[in-house]
């Protein structure tokens, strides 16, 4: 068999790899206990994202918010598999988010890492968020029980193809559906457009914001126009309950 690399780990406040027990907070598995290994590295650069450290690095001209960047000499960590599905069955969730960062960055990693989980717990949920950019492989497909894909709108600063390339590569897997993330009315227009020829019950809405505030602001412009197309509406239940924070 070929030794596969290890995977590339964001880190948590205090520097060990972040892969934490916590409620899912977006779409439809919200409210759900699950464990959460977050990767480094994007290959977009969304202006309002809530996790620069795992792209934004020193040196690069990309565009965030916050207006900070990050070393990933003290941002990236290095987890060999065993270690990896060791701490995610510590923490005895009834599933696994893969996230990021851009997972299918690391794809055969990946799919070692689901691989390994469905072979150490069969009963174990597995969940893969990516933004779609990458289309995944047929092995992945079948080993991942859900695919949540963030296709990105414009104002999240963006090339405008990366939007039909997200939605294109899991547009026919039964196992994906997607999340967009809206700050106004006219982005819900956008996507009905975008997924014309998709299942309304599919696509999930979800407001912008890092804090209360904003994610009251961005639903008072996105509900009803989210309600009149059919889509499903989700919050941001782990900023509500933890704020902008690592390992929530």
């Amino acid at each position: 068999m070929t030794a596969v690399a290890d995977l590339k780990l964001a880190v948590d406040d205090l520097g060990g790899p972040e892969i934490f027990r916590s409620f899912q907070g977006e779409g439809p598995m919200a409210g759900r206990v699950r464990t959460f290994i977050r990767l480094s590295g994007c290959n977009l650069h969304c202006r309002w994202c809530d996790t620069p450290y795992t792209w934004n690095w020193q040196g690069t001209d990309y565009r965030h918010t916050d207006g900070v960047k990050f070393s990933p000499a003290k941002e990236m960590t290095r987890l060999d598999l065993p270690e990896a599905l060791e701490r995610i069955i510590a923490f005895n969730a009834p599933g696994v988010v893969i996230t990021g960062g851009e997972p299918l960055m690391q794809p055969q990693q990946v799919l070692a890492l689901a691989r390994a989980i469905k072979g150490t717990r069969a009963d174990l949920s597995v969940e893969i968020e990516t933004n779609g950019t990458f289309a995944p492989h047929p092995d992945l497909i079948e080993s991942a029980d859900l695919f949540m894909v963030s296709p990105k709108l414009k104002h999240s600063g963006n090339d405008p193809e990366v939007l039909s390339l997200g939605i294109e590569n899991f547009r026919d897997i039964e196992n994906a559906q997607f999340k967009f993330v809206a700050k106004r009315q006219t982005d819900i227009i956008r996507v009905s457009q975008a997924t014309r020829g998709i299942d309304s019950r599919r696509v999930w809405i979800m407001p912008e914001g890092r804090n209360a505030r904003a994610l009251n602001n961005s639903l008072r412009k996105i509900t009803r126009a989210t309600l009149r197309r059919g889509f499903n509406l989700t919050d941001r239940q782990h900023i509500r309950l933890f704020g902008d924070s690592r390992g929530t």
